[in-house]
């Protein structure tokens, strides 16, 4: 049984962090020994980070550290066991290992040895991701990187790599390396900043030792339009492979070539992985975000960090695109019907209260089930807010304006900025905005499996009818609903051939073929393989808008644009709230609504057709 470590305490606010050091020796069998010793970060002492995965708890091991037996998961042993290895000198090996540089029992330490992750591993001379032993034939990864990475830059030599990854011989190569991206270690939300941070990264799976830069740049690489020329097994990776390594990838790429990402987009990233605590999706991410306002807090819970990091990310972006992560809908926790019903009976409580306060009168006797659906409502989080440990089914893309998008044409509000008020207490933020419209019909075949009920569903609607005038224009209007109006970029899809509907929508044309060409659908398809409303509905408005609406809506829902908001969102009242002469609303999520997705509404704001208001939301 292993005892705590006595630890020290640190001087975070100095830069103090604890080094491990670890003694070596040829025997593998022999107990591992290490001790640690505190330094600042302005002292440049050098050392080896490691980038790892926990793993479960359930089997300890044991190492002697400063003299003290503690006990350590199996993971970080067979590191220290692969590290200390030496056939010659016994020497020390420094390392900074999060597990034991950092007593994980004090949160007070642990936030602020948190709020110096970027310069720890900013400092590491190298970071060494273990992905764990061979397996699936994992040294054909490092083969995969060894090709990419002896390319000359010539024309010949590209063509020679693109070859190779369309011929049969590749084929065990895509087989391993899809396997390999499906480790867990790229599904570790601390990855982020650990490989994001350093400027030298090495992967160590068994005892092959290849570079993060080259896989990154390989993923990078391998765009969804040159699959046609892949060859079956090479398709099938990047169209159904786990998305972690490969977003990841492109932030890397993207920041190393320049590119400031924002906020929202890290936390969005942030989502799609697994961490311990909740509240390090928020927390985990602040390394990589420049003067962010935030601070790494342990002592408060995960509604509140979950909704700070919402006002915080509004006011320092100045727009609403942390919104489209939010909603009742937008969890993947298949409980939004429920959810609805906690916010709305939460929200009715709170004014009832507030009534009964207002006009002096004691509060009468609560049934108990009514008490239990009361407790549960209070851990629910407003719908304004989101849980970002639960991970989105539409991956890192998973909104119309974020999650690492090259551009946004979107601005449904124009050049508005955010006019928003938040009652945290409450629950409630205020929020000025624009009601467009209601929805009207919303067809019964979820995207993307659409059988052309959809078209039909629009086409009848005498609304639309009059909106479009003639089918050649409806139809036109009803594939960029179908493609969310924009190609793989985020600009806006122009499609290149017109001349007829495709036969199947899914159908990737040959080139030739009468309807768009390769490219172009190969855009607008990965666009909707990757967008947050890939299980949306069609739907159509009052006044004969059509569009895409989350899971979820109904009709009679809003559909409104808040200031500074870039799409549309719906919105339904709460029910029974007519007694108290309130309204109070529900945002469901995010929604694209074809015609208005550039500014057009505001037009309609400056005529006088359409008046501004301000929206409670909880």
């Amino acid at each position: 049984m292993g005892s705590k470590y006595p630890y020290q305490a640190l001087n975070s606010k100095d830069g103090e962090i604890r080094i491990l050091y670890l003694f070596s020796s040829p025997d593998p069998d022999s107990e591992i020994e290490c001790r640690l010793e505190h330094h600042k970060l302005e002292e440049n002492v050098e050392f080896m980070a490691i980038s790892y995965v926990w793993g479960e708890a359930e089997t300890m091991r044991s190492v002697l550290l400063g003299g003290v037996r503690v006990e350590i998961r199996p993971n970080l042993f067979q590191i220290l066991q692969l590290a200390r290895y030496s056939e010659t000198s016994a020497v020390e090996i420094a390392l900074w290992v999060d597990a034991l540089c950092i007593n994980q029992e004090d949160k007070l330490e642990r936030g602020g040895q948190v709020r110096l992750m970027r310069s720890i591993y900013s400092q590491a001379q190298v970071v060494l991701s273990c992905l764990g032993s061979h397996s699936d034939d994992s040294e054909l990864v490092f083969d995969l990187l060894e090709r990419y990475s002896s390319r000359d830059g010539t024309e010949s030599a590209n063509e020679t790599f693109k070859a190779f990854l369309g011929s049969p011989d590749s084929e065990n190569h895509w087989v391993a390396l899809t396997a390999f991206l499906a480790r867990p270690y790229w599904s570790r939300l601390w990855i982020m900043q650990e490989v994001i941070l350093s400027s030298r990264v090495s992967l160590l799976c068994g005892t092959d030792i290849g570079s993060w830069r080259v896989l990154a740049q390989l993923l990078s690489y391998l765009d969804f339009r040159y699959s046609v020329a892949m060859s079956g097994i090479g398709r099938k990776l990047l169209s159904e492979s786990p998305l972690n390594p490969r977003a990841l990838a492109r932030a890397y790429i993207g920041q190393e070539n320049g590119k400031q990402w924002k906020t929202s987009d890290w936390l969005y990233l942030s989502r799609q992985r697994k961490a311990t605590d909740p509240r390090d999706h928020i927390f985990g991410i602040l390394g990589v975000v420049k003067n962010s306002g935030l601070v790494v807090d342990y002592t408060k819970s995960k509604a509140e960090v979950f909704g700070d990091v919402v006002e915080h990310v509004i006011r320092e972006e100045r727009n609403l695109d942390i919104l489209s992560a939010c909603g009742t809908y937008n969890d993947s926790s298949g409980m939004s019907d429920a959810i609805f019903a906690l916010i709305s009976g939460r929200t009715h409580v709170r004014l009832v209260h507030e009534a009964y306060a207002a006009q002096g009168r004691d509060l009468p006797p609560v049934p108990d089930d009514i008490k239990e659906a009361m407790e549960a409502a209070e851990k629910t989080s407003p719908s304004w807010s989101t849980d970002w440990s639960v991970a989105s089914a539409s991956g890192e893309r998973g909104s119309l304006v974020s999650g690492f998008r090259e551009a946004c044409y979107f601005r449904a509000a124009g050049d508005s900025i955010p006019d928003v008020q938040f009652y945290k207490e409450e629950g409630r933020m205020l929020i000025r905005g624009i009601c467009v419209d209601t929805i009207a019909d919303i067809s019964d075949v979820e995207l993307p499996n659409l059988d052309f009920r959809g078209w039909g569903m629009c086409s009848r609607h005498d609304a639309v009818r009059q909106r479009y005038r003639d089918e050649a224009t409806l139809k036109q209007a009803f594939r960029s609903v179908f493609v969310l109006g924009r190609n793989t970029k985020g600009a806006k899809q122009e499609f290149t051939n017109d001349k007829a509907f495709p036969d199947h929508f899914l159908h990737i044309p040959g080139e030739g073929e009468t309807h768009i060409s390769q490219t172009d659908w190969l855009d607008a398809l990965y666009s909707l393989i990757n967008d947050s409303l890939v299980t949306g509905q069609v739907f159509v408005t009052s006044s004969g808008f059509i569009g895409r609406t989350p899971p979820g809506s109904r009709i009679g829902d809003l559909i409104v644009v808040f200031s500074g908001g870039k799409v549309p969102f719906v919105i339904r009242r709460c029910p029974g709230l007519d007694d108290l002469n309130v309204d109070r609303y529900v945002l469901i999520g995010e929604v694209y609504v074809q015609d208005i997705m550039e500014g057009e509404i505001i037009n309609e704001l400056r005529d006088g057709n359409l008046t501004e208001e301000y929206f409670n939301i909880v």
